[in-house]
């Protein structure tokens, strides 16, 4: 498939490389946590714990992949996002190394919280470069990603069980973290678009804002470091008032001798701007802003937002997570307290896989189609809430294997829905990269809290059914939410149309 953005990005292709970055990355993430079922038992024993405990650690490594996604969305406006990923693989593999030969319960913990961290420190800058890559396509390429959480998930234990095999303990530990010195691979072929300078004379460059001025990128060029030095202020008001007095424009000069229409240059897609307060801050102290502003301001503004349309759209970030993690935690439990043998209970969640997959697939089709995500997102989401409150019809196999395959479908299709959500409602690219980290943030928080706050919830009614309804309940918030997000965004639509 050919991008919207080949006429404007010299390295095009190289956005592919990304996605599959971020595939072989997520490929490692869920398959280390899936993994962590083969050795659980192994862990308990050796680390001389209960399995609450072991539970809650081995946990760590995906929800602090979200959980520090805010965190190093501020590295990385300052960080190379090369360095910050290179750093992230390794962080992330040296704790595994530790893991195998620690037997201390509390320094595992803290490496299995590090290693997610640097699962972070990857998932994130691949993200945020495969919208720079493909900012029209954005939600359907980073599904196509997604397929990674599948395959990890399939392949990743089946490798572990046979290393404890074949290798025991230690050796499974050694071959995980081998696995993720991997992602030192994708760290370093990150890169970014190089975009193409079109003509400034062109209207479609001045309006797309691809270009600047020769006399722009000429003072850009010469401008000291610190405006303050002596003489530079004289000489630039000097330089203004001749042009000025002449009437003579020096792009426009330059430009009457171009014969082509478009030169390259190597230019960043993005430009992070920054907001008019922090202009004129940084005009008056005479130095740039990184050099003057606090750290403690700093993560303050990175935490923060302008736009009350993102802040709406995160209560539903959250509860969506929630259920989708406590019906993944409770899917076979509740067969089981129904009767399902165990054999026949695990089935269920190898069909809401099966179902995941070609509800995804579907949906890519339908986003190729150039079909509004949000015409997709809210009938998916309707048939989903009736799944979970119609609970109660029925206890027998073939009922609760029909409803764990719709609702496989359903899930495994919203799941893109947060990224298509903070796509639509964050126009400016800082605020995209922000908005983004703090989607991760809430999607982590719901995955922490399924397990407890569901787990809880079932002590208190004693009924898996209850808790499935309730489920229900969250998701109809969610669409309401969600609906709410799409009529605005079709009225304002509307308005600026007008």
């Amino acid at each position: 498939m050919k991008p919207p953005t080949e006429g404007s990005i010299l390295n095009w292709r190289w956005g592919y490389v990304v996605i599959f970055c971020k595939f072989t990355l997520l490929v490692y993430a869920a398959g280390i946590t899936k993994s962590f079922g083969v050795l659980l038992h192994e862990m308990v024993v050796r680390l001389n714990s209960n399995y609450a405990i072991i539970g809650f650690i081995c946990s760590l490594p995906s929800t602090l992949s979200l959980l520090a996604s805010p965190l190093v969305s501020l590295i990385l406006e300052r960080v190379n996002d090369r360095l910050v990923a290179g750093g992230g693989a390794i962080l992330g593999s040296t704790c595994m190394l530790i893991c195998a030969f620690s037997t201390n319960v509390v320094v595992v913990g803290v490496c299995l919280a590090l290693t997610g961290t640097g699962f972070a420190c990857i998932h994130l800058p691949t993200t945020l470069i495969i919208n720079d890559y493909f900012p029209d396509d954005f939600v359907m390429m980073n599904t196509l990603s997604l397929y990674g959480l599948t395959a990890g998930a399939t392949f990743i234990p089946f490798i572990v069980e046979r290393s404890e095999e074949a290798y025991g303990y230690h050796g499974s530990f050694l071959i995980l973290a081998g696995i993720g010195l991997h992602a030192m691979v994708c760290a370093a072929v990150i890169r970014k678009p190089i975009m193409k300078k079109i003509k400034i004379n062109c209207p479609e460059a001045k309006t797309m804002g691809l270009v600047r001025t020769d006399s722009e990128m000429t003072s850009e060029l010469t401008r000291p470091k610190n405006n303050s030095a002596p003489g530079s202020r004289g000489e630039k008001n000097h330089k203004e008032h001749q042009s000025s007095s002449t009437g003579s424009d020096h792009s426009e000069i330059g430009l009457d001798d171009v014969e082509t229409a478009v030169l390259t240059e190597h230019l960043p897609l993005i430009t992070e701007e920054e907001d008019d307060d922090d202009k004129l801050a940084g005009a008056s102290a005479g130095t740039s802003k990184g050099n003057t502003e606090p750290w403690y301001k700093f993560c303050c503004r990175g935490l923060t937002f302008h736009d009350w349309l993102v802040l709406f759209n995160m209560p539903s970030i959250f509860l969506f997570s929630y259920a989708l993690y406590g019906w993944m935690l409770f899917l076979v439990p509740h067969a089981e307290s129904l009767g399902i043998i165990s054999s026949h209970a695990v089935l269920l969640s190898t069909l809401a896989g099966i179902g995941g997959i070609l509800g995804r697939t579907v949906f890519i089709i339908l986003i190729s189609k150039n079909v509004d995500p949000f015409l997709i997102y809210i009938p998916v989401s309707i048939v989903c809430i009736l799944t979970f409150l119609l609970d109660f019809v029925g206890s027998g196999y073939p009922v609760r294997a029909g409803l764990a395959f719709v609702q496989g479908i359903c899930f495994f299709t919203e799941d893109t829905m947060p990224s298509a959500v903070v796509k639509k409602i964050t126009f400016d690219p800082v605020k995209f990269r922000r908005a983004y980290a703090m989607l991760f943030f809430f999607t982590g928080l719901g995955a922490t809290s399924a397990g407890y706050m569901t787990g809880s919830l079932f002590d208190l009614t004693q009924s898996y059914t209850k808790v499935f309804m309730v489920n229900g309940v969250l998701l109809f918030v969610v669409l309401v939410i969600l609906t709410t997000t799409a009529v605005l965004l079709r009225v304002q639509s509307r308005i600026n149309t007008k």
